[in-house]
């Protein structure tokens, strides 16, 4: 999450621009930036123009055209030029950025040079000249809830015709770009990868040319899962391109791997990673948290060779990542995982649902809250949260769908949960033939159902040796729901 710049920071970081070299022997582009600057955080940033800025900072006359003087368009190129090189030598804790294109600049906080690399750097841009406003309305909503996102550092948003450029001055390395559609009734977001110049992903909605029938929030809602979420577009691309080499990403890239990989051994190295991340200092609660839930599963799962003592650091890790910040969903969703399988449903419960309530869009945060709320007891609010995921994000792992094919076949409907478990590949567990072999067995595919539960069986030749063996005893399941279980493996057990 970007930091916030206040106007003081600005002012001092103009102070310290303006009495740089490049400055101080060029009297027209000082005068030029503390126009734009001070009339930018006056509230003026809008009606900056070619016009404005001439009569303003340049003592060019009323009637100044700049069809037949370029002196203001030249002397923006020149501040541009000059600012790109300040912020590239000098580690000022505040940058003023003028993108190409317009006249209105822009304020980011600096990251440290010794920052570690966690993040994905991403500035939301708008574009100008939108007459009902969709552009701005959007990019800001998008900007407040990616800010929400664990994993992403964003700025904006940025009034610009001119992302790329934005990019260019700016520590990001995606562009989340919001503009209406020329001649259309609609409105576009594109994502931009800077690394390769590729537009990654993109999203179009129909305004139907009326501000009131277009939900601003809603649409903002509905993508937003997708772009910042763990296995989102932003956070998959910047893993999969090697985008650091630095040990603290990879320590987070582990993490997020676990989160979204349904392999359980990918706990070990995300465990691992951030263990000597925290060791070597880095305590924020971010990493706190992220630790404590990678120890929390590796408890659960029993890949370490002391169970409780990683039990009691998570616990311990946690308390300390929501000493510093109780908004940490991370943090709840450890004491949830560590409490469910300490045999503690009513602790598991009361966390789980803290985690759902501070998710907010995060969809894969929220869908493990979910299903941590449904193996405690709460199997209609689990359910409800897991959907809500979905709905956020429909490319959640398919691991994910586990619960809500094991809802549907309790309700009767095979065909639905069929659907669901087509969804579910997962190559090193059996979860996926297993609850395919089900749903195919309740309406009557026998023979298909017969191969599925052979490959379930070469993955875990155990899955039918009882019930416990598949649904474990953590998840508090009814009496009705253990026996359409019970009564659906007895279909198999003859054959297989």
């Amino acid at each position: 999450m970007a930091e916030a710049v206040t106007s003081d920071e600005v002012l001092a970081a103009l102070e310290r621009v303006l009495n740089s070299d490049a400055f101080l022997s060029a009297p027209q582009s000082r005068n030029f930036l503390a126009f734009v600057v001070t009339e930018t955080l006056a509230g003026r940033g809008d009606r900056l123009s070619e016009r404005t800025v001439g009569r303003g900072a340049m003592d060019r006359p009323d009637d100044f055209d700049g069809r037949f003087d370029a002196s203001v368009r030249v002397r923006a190129t020149r501040v541009r030029k000059a600012l790109e090189a300040y912020n590239a030598t000098t580690h000022d804790p505040v940058r003023i950025h003028l993108p190409a294109g317009t006249y209105t600049p822009f304020f980011s906080a600096a990251p440290s040079p010794h920052r570690p690399a966690l993040e994905a750097g991403v500035v939301v841009t708008s574009a100008t000249g939108d007459s009902q406003g969709f552009s701005e309305a959007l990019s800001q909503e998008m900007t407040r809830q990616l800010e929400a996102f664990p994993g992403l550092s964003v700025i904006g948003p940025i009034a610009t015709n001119h992302p790329a450029s934005v990019a260019d001055g700016l520590d990001v390395r995606f562009v989340l770009h919001v503009a209406t559609v020329e001649d259309t009734p609609a409105v576009e977001i594109t994502v931009l990868d800077m690394a390769s110049d590729d537009l990654v992903w993109t999203a179009r909605e129909n305004t139907e040319a009326d501000p009131e029938a277009f939900d601003v929030g809603h649409w903002a809602n509905a993508i937003a899962g997708r772009i910042g979420d763990y296995n989102g577009v932003i956070l998959s691309r910047f893993a999969q391109s090697g985008a650091s080499e630095e040990p603290d990403w990879r320590a987070m890239q582990a993490y997020y791997t676990m989160f979204t990989s349904g392999d359980r051994t990918a706990v070990i190295p995300a465990a691992d990673g951030l263990t000597r991340l925290v060791n070597g200092g880095h305590r924020s609660p971010t990493i706190l948290a992220a630790l404590a839930h990678a120890l929390s599963l590796r408890a659960a799962y029993e890949l370490s060779e002391d169970v409780e003592a990683d039990k009691a650091t998570a616990v311990s890790l946690a308390d300390e990542a929501l000493a510093e910040d109780a908004t940490s969903a991370t943090a709840h969703l450890a004491l949830a995982t560590v409490a469910l399988f300490s045999d503690q449903p009513g602790s598991t419960q009361e966390h789980a649902q803290q985690a759902a309530s501070l998710a907010g869009f995060h969809p894969s945060i929220l869908g493990t809250a979910g299903t941590l709320m449904a193996h405690a007891g709460d199997w209609s609010g689990g359910i409800d949260a897991l959907r809500e995921a979905l709905r956020l994000n429909p490319d959640l792992p398919g691991f994910s769908r586990v619960l809500l094919v094991m809802d549907n076949l309790f309700s009767g409907d095979d065909a639905l949960a069929l659907a669901e478990a087509a969804r579910i590949e997962t190559p090193t567990e059996a979860w996926g033939s297993y609850f395919r072999a089900l749903a195919l067995m309740g309406l009557g595919y026998r023979e298909q159902a017969l191969d599925e539960m052979e490959a379930a069986l070469a993955i875990d030749p155990t899955v039918l040796d009882d019930l416990e063996s598949v649904v474990k005893s953590s998840v508090q399941l009814t009496t009705a729901q253990r026996h359409v279980l019970a009564e659906r493996l007895r279909m198999f057990t003859a054959d297989v």
